[in-house]
């Protein structure tokens, strides 16, 4: 799925103009679109955004992240395909998260561990980076949690795709299933 058009006018239409984004991850989505589609592409996006690049631990607002994962999943759809575009996109901001201090601090907090003990954090990871949303963990047995987004407009797949980034970044693995509840609601099912 893509981040087209009409699903960008849909997600702007439920955001508030009060809900923001830091910096990092604005920054690991334009890195990303360098990598894959190069410097100009970025640099494209960029200026449709901002005059000049945000500053990883400032808040931006959530219209303008959403307007980017826009225009970033088109331009990376050729060189990833449009299926994987939004979870690349999430990916990145795992990293763009981990190298923040708050990320490496969590990192550090839990090496050794396993997925329980890393996604334990994701609802305030999670909280750092984005204003919206509510998301809660639950541990389900030895090998298996959930975790659940309500009134979080992020599509699954770039969720999906954030938390891999956070468990390859913490060295570790888990299979994760996306189980829709209602618009802007998920329940992330880990097993490992």
């Amino acid at each position: 799925m893509g981040f087209d058009d009409t699903t960008l006018r849909q997600t702007l239409e439920r955001v508030g103009p009060a809900e923001t984004v830091r910096g990092f991850v604005f920054n690991a989505g334009l890195n990303f679109v360098a990598e894959k589609a190069g410097a100009d592409a970025a640099g494209a996006i960029l200026s449709r955004l901002f005059k000049r690049k945000p500053n990883d631990l400032l808040k931006y607002p959530a219209a303008d992240y959403f307007r980017l994962l826009h225009h970033a999943s088109e331009v990376i759809a050729p060189a990833v395909g449009a299926g994987l575009a939004l979870h690349d996109l999430g990916k990145a901001s795992a990293g763009g998260f981990f190298t923040s201090p708050m990320g490496k601090l969590l990192l550090k907090i839990v090496a050794g561990g396993n997925p329980a003990r890393l996604m334990s954090n994701e609802p305030t990871a999670y909280a750092t980076s984005f204003s919206f949303g509510k998301r809660t963990f639950a541990r389900l047995g030895e090998s298996a949690l959930t975790l659940t987004h309500e009134a979080d407009p992020l599509p699954a797949e770039y969720n999906v795709g954030a938390l891999e980034g956070a468990l390859e970044a913490a060295g570790l693995s888990a299979e994760i299933r996306a189980e829709p509840l209602a618009q802007d609601s998920v329940r992330y099912a880990l097993t490992w």
